[in-house]
């Protein structure tokens, strides 16, 4: 048997925080548990979340749902490791909702596969505690898509699956689904095991209201880190002028930058809108430095992909489409918008077409 420490000195950090460190090495994931707080420091030498982690991976391989395959734990004083094995040509969830470029037939097939995935959860009782798009992998074989489960702590079955319990499974599936048509929505969440056919809209806008109110929290919750070192953000200070960056890859990917220079007070709203609203599921353009001094206007550098075509590009009867859903989401989210016509853009990733180069026109109370 290998050992850990031995693949460490290998490997490939893929993330990295105050908390965790994953490390990728010949196959295998590391993901190496390094508590800062006393508390934390405790409970982690008891009971290890590598250990628990672990245990949730080999439940879901007795119950039958496909998930990251678990190798092994290990404790070191205060820390711990848990390696699992890497699930050749799967992509993240997210990613491929976000990023590819897939047809309208392949996104129905996607969510006819996703639907029944969730339906197995529901069915055989099991509970994700934290289930959400980058939670989940994705491969395709034999012209089917296949998931996989990872981030597993937490994971357990329950003897009933409750309204609630339901709603934390299903929450995030809200600002994937929200730019798609009503009976489209009403399909996937009857056939994914979330509700009847009867209850299914009433059912859908309380999974919205539901949603938002968990989105604003968390927006309030991570506004200071997008000001600060943190896991968003990195906060470089050069006497009176500061450096923020908040997509840290952003200037190593192919693209074009637009750089806009801005009063202090709309670079300000610019700046938690562009991260806020991807929170809510609203395609934005990635704002991701901006270099600010209170002597002087602000300025941001903004990421333009290749790929973005002028809004002309798209057909006037899906324009409208796009248009009546964001409509529908901003009002439901309790977000205001002055948007003008050259500040929208065209792309053919994700299920949402139009892409926003505005956040500072964007208003939201939190």
């Amino acid at each position: 048997m290998f050992e850990i420490t031995d693949l460490l000195t290998r490997s490939e950090i893929i993330k990295s925080n105050k908390k965790r460190t994953v490390y990728r090495i010949d196959g295998f994931y590391v993901k190496h548990e390094h508590p800062t707080e006393w508390f934390h420091k405790i409970k982690n030498l008891f009971n290890p979340k590598s250990k628990k982690e672990f245990e949730s991976g080999l439940l879901l391989k007795n119950t039958g749902i496909s998930s990251v395959p678990v190798v092994r734990w290990e404790r070191r004083g205060f820390d711990s490791y848990l390696v699992t094995q890497e699930i050749s040509g799967t992509f993240l969830l997210r990613d491929l909702l976000l990023n590819f470029d897939i047809s309208f037939q392949e996104i129905n097939s996607l969510l006819t596969s996703l639907s029944g995935f969730l339906n197995s959860l529901v069915e055989k009782k099991v509970y994700h505690p934290d289930l959400h798009s980058g939670n989940i992998l994705v491969k395709k074989e034999n012209e089917r898509y296949h998931f996989y489960l990872v981030d597993l702590y937490g994971v357990r079955l329950k003897k009933d699956i409750s309204k609630k319990d339901l709603f934390d499974l299903f929450g995030w599936l809200v600002t994937v689904l929200w730019p798609l048509d009503e009976d489209r929505i009403k399909d996937f969440l009857v056939s994914s095991g979330f509700c009847n056919e009867r209850e299914a809209e009433d059912r859908w806008l309380e999974l919205v209201r539901y949603r938002i109110a968990y989105i604003r929290h968390r927006c309030r919750k991570r506004k200071k880190k997008l000001f600060t070192n943190s896991s968003i953000c990195k906060a470089i200070r050069l006497r009176d002028t500061v450096f923020l960056i908040k997509d840290k890859g952003a200037e190593k990917r192919k693209c074009d930058f637009v750089v806009k220079v801005l009063s202090n007070e709309d670079a300000l709203r610019c700046w938690e809108n562009s991260y806020f609203l991807s929170l809510f599921g609203i395609p934005v353009l990635s704002h991701f430095l901006w270099v600010k001094n209170k002597s002087f206007p602000s300025v941001i550098m903004v990421e333009m992909p290749k790929k973005l075509r002028p809004l002309s590009y798209l057909d006037s009867d899906k324009v409208a489409f796009a248009v009546e859903r964001f409509n529908f989401w901003i009002n439901m989210a309790g977000i205001k918008a002055e948007i003008s016509l050259d500040s929208v853009f065209v792309s053919n990733n994700g299920l949402f077409p139009l892409v926003f180069s505005n956040p500072e026109n964007f208003y939201l109370k939190l």
